[in-house]
């Protein structure tokens, strides 16, 4: 065998060699197609991966567009909702004490928004019910809802409610000046002009013409109404509060609504609640001021501070008004004078320039 394998030529390795080779090249053949195999699974994995990623892409497109779309419709409920609250308070303080009226409108609010909000609590958000938060709550709610509100609900006795709400439009003016004489800082000068700005449309507004004659003291009372609703504002960006706004505006609606009350208490007010006297106008716009202007305003609020930016969601500062003096044009009869018209265009721009300032900056 040996010599059979030496005459041959090739030694044992070559021919263990040629006995080999089949399989090698077979296993060669295997080996590719395993490799084209797995080369087909892994595109088909990465090419489904790219795919489904894409659909999430669009999925996420899809949701952001629906959400705007959401959050301007939301928007637009409160122009129209907080707008119209102007001509609710102008009809409700006919027949109704304006303090009991501001305060039952709170109080029911609170009522209906604070289970839900206490009960839409985080698992593991600190708990509300402590001394700091509630002095907070207790507050704001005297100054913006007693001050703002129970102020503004006075002076509704005497005013029409479109120049009442463009006094109201100059809380970001009255902001901008108690924010700059605490913290003793310069304005900048497009705020200090939308301020002047906005004093002129107020000395405009309120001068005495032949054709529109105000009521000094209501004037008076709306534009401290104003004040307090400004430095409510900057005293509850500091204040300790809840974190879900939620929460937050339903124990300063429960506080407000007392202090109204104990408000109206030392007033006399109690003493002149009539029910009997009360008409179903009177009736219909506190239910209006309840629902509408609290309940659904704020959560559509709250939803369009979400999902827009900032300096979108603060045109309702001077949307508002426009709005208050639209409906009480045709509800209450109250059509503007040329005067009122060019005052309130006057404190729309001042608002605006001082808001885009401020979003600027």
């Amino acid at each position: 065998m040996v010599a059979g394998q030496a005459s041959d030529g090739r030694g044992p390795g070559v021919r263990w060699s040629r006995a080999r080779r089949p399989m090698v090249a077979g296993q060669a053949s295997d080996t590719c197609q395993q490799s084209a195999d797995v080369a087909g699974r892994l595109y088909l994995m990465t090419d489904t991966k790219q795919a489904e990623r894409e659909r999430h892409e669009q999925q996420a497109r899809a949701d952001t567009r629906r959400r705007r779309a959401l959050g301007w419709a939301a928007l637009i409920a409160v122009w129209f909702f907080w707008g119209s609250t102007y001509d609710a308070i102008r009809i409700g303080v006919r027949d109704m004490p304006p303090l009991v009226m501001a305060g039952t409108r709170y109080l029911i609010a609170a009522a209906v928004l604070l289970p839900l909000a206490a009960r839409g609590r985080s698992p593991g958000e600190p708990s509300f019910n402590t001394l700091a938060t509630w002095r907070s709550a207790a507050v704001v709610g005297a100054l913006m809802l007693f001050g703002g509100n129970g102020l503004l609900s006075v002076g509704e006795q005497t005013l029409p409610a479109g120049v009442a709400a463009l006094l109201v439009a100059t809380v970001p003016l009255w902001m901008v000046a108690v924010d700059a004489g605490l913290s003793r800082r310069m304005v900048r000068p497009m705020v200090a002009a939308g301020l002047l700005l906005g004093l002129t449309g107020v000395a405009l507004l309120v001068h005495p013409s032949g054709a529109q004659r105000l009521d000094p003291f209501g004037v008076v009372v709306v534009l401290l109404a104003a004040l307090s609703w400004a430095a409510g504002s900057l005293y509850s960006r500091t204040a300790s509060q809840p974190r879900q706004p939620f929460l937050a505006t339903s124990m300063q609606m429960l506080a407000g609504g007392l202090i109204l009350f104990a408000a109206a208490a030392l007033s006399g007010e109690w003493g002149h609640v009539d029910i009997g006297r009360m008409s179903w106008a009177t009736a219909l716009a506190l239910g209006w001021l309840i629902l509408p202007g609290s309940i659904v305003a704020f959560t559509a609020y709250i939803y369009a501070l979400r999902t827009l930016p900032t300096s979108t969601v603060s045109t309702y500062a001077y949307v508002n008004p426009v709005v208050a003096v639209l409906i009480g044009w045709p509800l209450l009869g109250e059509r503007p004078t040329a005067q009122t018209a060019a005052a309130g265009a006057i404190i729309v721009a001042a608002v605006a320039l001082i808001l885009r300032a401020s979003a600027r900056h």
